[in-house]
């Protein structure tokens, strides 16, 4: 492996060049020590570490995707949440149309009982001349012939209130389809509120799909992050294992310093990789950080949206009292209906007692004007007889011869007198009975008066009745209004909390309160649909009985039509009469005073008649403008509902293309997000970079100025041959420095875990406070399986470890050996060293001193440099162990003769050092 695969950075891994660099470096790596037996250990070490960073690098690169995956899904999950904000906000555009046409439809009911109220004033002033018809009726038989003129008014009056009555029909109907229509709008509405609930509930069960998962992964990186830590943990063992076997083979092979090169290059990857796993964590930790922060938002807004559903329920119950209370109001106008219309059934039979009352006295006033024309035929005959009688006196003086014919004459003249008087005898006793039952319906019309007068004072009490009611249902209006006023504040309040909401950007709850909001105006909807319904069914009975009215007034308009042909009829006969009477002078004059009266009598009905007509043009006249106005304001209404349709239309047109505005901006928002987010992450590993580089520089450095100014004794050789104590005890300072820095970092990880696992478990318990126990139920289910698994994973680890235990004390064994040989070569080493220097100090005859040849070996890294002052040739040992090549330094005499120089700082009695870092068998201790 070169020095380029130390800088390569984390990211540049998922490439798959570099990997194949990193695999084909250690293939390389591996064929150069396949040949030396030595390293076996360190080749079976270095693959388990490159394996170790293959496994890590596969694991980061599952961390990242399952990261990115979980991106998407949080960017598919805000995409829903913006749908669901759409949809609610697209649902208040509805509703405030659908308020919109609910009062348009209110107030065309207010319109249409403004035309009751008109029908019922019409009634009133019928009613009237009703009255005025039967005082009329009650005046006696000279005011006969006002009843025909009056007929026929009331029968104009009638086919015009027809007409008025139809065109109220019409546009009942046309309220009724409207609210038909409204009705249908309603449904649709309670409809659509149905499927957004459904798709609301199925966001809220992805939701927490998505949370299940999240809380999967993790558990699954917490596990992941256990095992790299035991990975770390067994790296960091096998880096001192290591450490010693290339301290003890340093001074044996220039390639061992490859490979330590290469090994350190490793280490550095393998610290990047645990660089990037720790900043993976930290971006999980941010995540989950995050997440329970929206789920504390979340909660907290379900709390304040249970408040205000609270609020609203109190409001509502206060409604429904109020409800009931309008309802027992309601009920009781029903029965008070009830009672009109009860007391409405009587009035019709009173009417049509009355009229067979009127039927009955018409009849005897024939009967009596019958019986007046024969009396006065009868007086006529007497009168002509009495001057028959004086001519025959007159004529008895001057004819005296006929006495005889005379006599006979009057013979004959004065039974025709009694004739005439028995006649009249018969007629006086007829006219006594006829004068016996006048007062016999004298008598019985009183009864009927009375009776009417107290119907009249009975209606008068019922209208006073109704008129209080009417003034009750108008307060009840009234309130009803204040508490709509309410209602809307209230409403203006909760949007005012949407907005805030909106501001916290916690979508998810709008639906929640929308949805709220749509069921409490459909249900007041509705409500007032029910009382507009009631008022509709109260107008419809009220038309009712106005049409049974009128049926009943046509049908005595019809006798009275008959009574007239009658009449009619009788005339014709009297006229007849009269021709015949016409014939004689007293008749003529009789008859002539008589019509003289009647004619005077003809000329008052005349102009009574003539202002009566007058009367009944002007109210026509009103009644046609009325009709006109009325019209002219259907037309007005169906020009707005035109118009009012045409700019609904637009509306919705203009919402649904700022819907795909709005859908392509959220898509642009996105991308932008992502792209930032991409930036934000380059930025980062563009800082991390660097450090890398700085650090790279600054170990090039550093081994630059070593290889340029090389020291030639190492520093620890050096104080261990000048002063072996001081080193000792520099050694055992520097061990128990590292010692405590391991356990101080220790410490600061263990406290970190315990902060961590303290804000798990406030986290946790506060989850615990808020989940059912089904939720519970399912989390321990999916524990204990997480739980079999790692298990399950354990115990696959503890039979790798038995499996590999054999080949780890077999390396351990081999260690000891190479330790031990170290240490023997070390002793024969200054065994000899200290046999020359006693040779040197017997031979003190040769007094030249020749120059020494010194050897300066650069400083490579790691290990014992070897310092030789004089190369001794030293014969060649047989190795201890017949597998191990132990590669002795061979030590070149320069010099002819045998001397031994001793070198400066040499103490024969000092004991051999131990070694700096611990062995193996010490760390099993």
């Amino acid at each position: 492996m070169s020095d380029e695969g130390g800088k390569q950075t984390p990211e540049n891994f998922d490439n798959i060049d570099q990997v194949d660099k990193l695999e084909k470096d250690f293939q390389r790596v591996i064929q150069d020590i396949v040949d030396d037996h030595s390293l076996d250990n360190f080749r079976n070490e270095f693959t388990r570490l490159f394996l170790a960073v293959k496994k890590s690098h596969e694991n980061n690169t599952a961390l990242i995707d399952k990261c990115r995956s979980l991106n998407t899904e949080i960017m598919a999950n805000s995409t829903k949440v913006n749908s669901v904000l759409q949809l609610s906000q697209d649902d208040e555009r509805t509703i405030a149309g659908l308020r919109f046409e609910f009062e348009k439809a209110w107030k065309m009911v207010e319109i249409s009982q403004e035309k009751e109220n008109k029908s019922r004033d019409i009634i009133d002033s019928l009613k009237g001349e009703i009255g005025n018809l039967n005082k009329l009726i009650d005046g006696g038989s000279a005011m006969f012939l006002d009843s025909e003129t009056s007929l026929e008014s009331l029968q104009s009056e009638i086919k015009s209130i027809s007409k008025e009555i139809s065109m109220q029909n019409t546009q009942i109907n046309g309220l009724a389809e409207d609210i038909q229509r409204w009705n249908d709008k309603i449904n649709e509405m309670k409809n659509y509120t149905e499927n957004s609930k459904e798709e609301y509930e199925k966001l809220n069960g992805e939701i927490d799909k998505y949370k299940d998962k999240c809380k999967s992964i993790q558990s699954e990186l917490e596990g992941q992050s256990k095992t790299f830590d035991e990975c770390s943990r067994d790296i960091a063992d096998k880096d001192q294992t290591t450490k010693d076997i290339v301290n003890s083979i340093s001074d044996t092979k220039a390639r061992i310093s490859k490979a330590n090169q290469n090994y350190e290059i490793t280490r550095r990857g393998i610290r990047e990789e645990n660089d990037m796993l720790e900043y993976v964590k930290a971006r999980v930790k941010v995540a989950s950080g995050l997440l329970e922060h929206k789920i504390k938002v979340q909660n907290r807004l379900k709390e304040q949206i249970e408040a205000i559903i609270k609020r609203i329920s109190e409001k509502d119950e206060k409604l429904n009292a109020q409800h009931k209370t309008m309802n027992k109001k309601v009920k009781e106008k029903e029965i008070h209906s009830s009672e009109l219309d009860t007391l409405m059934l009587r009035k019709k039979e009173v009417t049509e007692a009355l009229a067979d009352y009127r039927q009955l006295n018409n009849s005897l006033k024939e009967e009596i004007y019958r019986l007046t024309l024969e009396q006065i035929k009868s007086e006529s005959k007497i009168t002509v007889n009495n001057r028959f009688i004086s001519q025959a006196q007159q004529s008895h003086t001057e004819v005296i011869n006929n006495i005889t014919l005379e006599k006979n004459k009057r013979v004959a003249i004065e039974g025709q007198q009694n004739g005439v008087l028995n006649d009249i005898l018969a007629v006086k006793q007829s006219i006594h009975q006829l004068r016996k039952t006048m007062v016999l319906h004298n008598e019985e019309i009183e009864k009927y008066r009375s009776d009417r007068y107290q119907t009249h004072s009975n209606y008068t009490i019922i209208e006073a009745d109704t008129k209080q009611r009417q003034e009750n249902i108008i307060e009840l209006n009234r309130n009803l209004s204040k508490i709509q006023e309410r209602i809307k504040k209230h409403t203006a309040s909760e949007r005012q909390l949407i907005e805030q909401r909106d501001m916290s950007r916690r979508q998810l709850e709008l639906t929640r309160t929308e949805t709220a909001k749509l069921e409490d105006e459909t249900s007041m909807i509705q409500a007032e649909i029910q009382e507009l319904k009631q008022i509709i069914r109260n107008n419809d009975e009220r038309c009712v009985s106005v049409h049974l009215q009128l049926e009943t007034m046509k049908e005595s308009f019809y006798q009275f039509e008959y009574e007239l042909g009658r009449v009619e009829k009788a005339n014709k006969k009297a006229a007849t009469q009269i021709a015949q009477l016409s014939n004689t002078l007293v008749r003529t004059r009789y008859l002539r005073d008589n019509a003289e009266a009647d004619v005077l009598a003809q000329k008052r009905y005349l102009i009574s008649l003539e202002s009566k007509i007058r009367t009944n043009e002007n109210w026509m006249h009103s009644r046609v403008v009325e009709c006109e106005r009325l019209k002219e304001k259907s037309t007005v209404l169906i020009n707005t509902i035109n118009t009012m349709n045409g700019q609904y239309s637009k509306i919705a047109q203009n919402v649904q293309f700022l819907k795909e505005e709005l859908i392509k901006e959220v898509e642009h928002r996105k991308r932008l997000e992502l792209h930032s987010q991409h930036l934000g992450s380059l930025k980062l590993e563009l800082l991390r970079l660097e450090k890398s580089v700085l650090l790279s520089k600054g170990q090039v450095k550093a081994l630059e100025e070593e290889l340029e100014t090389p020291i030639y004794i190492h520093r620890w050789r050096f104080l261990e041959a000048t002063n072996p104590e001081h080193a000792q005890l520099l050694k055992m300072l520097m061990t128990l420095r590292d010692k405590f820095m391991q356990l101080m970092a220790k410490r600061e990880r263990l406290l970190a875990r315990k902060r961590a696992s303290q804000n798990d478990l406030e986290k946790k318990q506060k989850h615990i406070q808020t989940v059912t126990k089904a939720e519970h139920n399912e989390n321990v289910k999916f524990f204990n399986s997480i739980l079999n698994e790692k298990d399950k994973q354990l115990n696959e680890l503890e039979s790798v470890i038995k499996d590999q235990k054999s080949t780890v004390d077999d390396g351990k064994a081999n260690v000891e050996l190479l330790r031990d040989n170290l240490r023997a070569t070390r002793e024969e080493y200054f065994s000899m060293k200290r046999k020359n220097e006693e040779f040197e100090s017997l031979s003190k005859k040769n007094t030249m001193k020749e120059k020494i040849s010194i050897e300066q070996p650069r400083f490579i890294g790691g290990g014992f440099g070897v310092s030789i002052r004089r190369s001794l040739t030293l014969p060649k040992k047989s190795p201890i162990i017949p597998n191990v090549n132990i590669i002795e330094p061979q030590i070149q005499n320069t010099r002819k003769s045998a001397f031994a120089v001793k070198p400066y700082g040499w103490n024969p009695n000092r004991q051999a050092l131990k070694p700096l870092l611990p062995t193996v068998s010490e760390l099993n201790q």
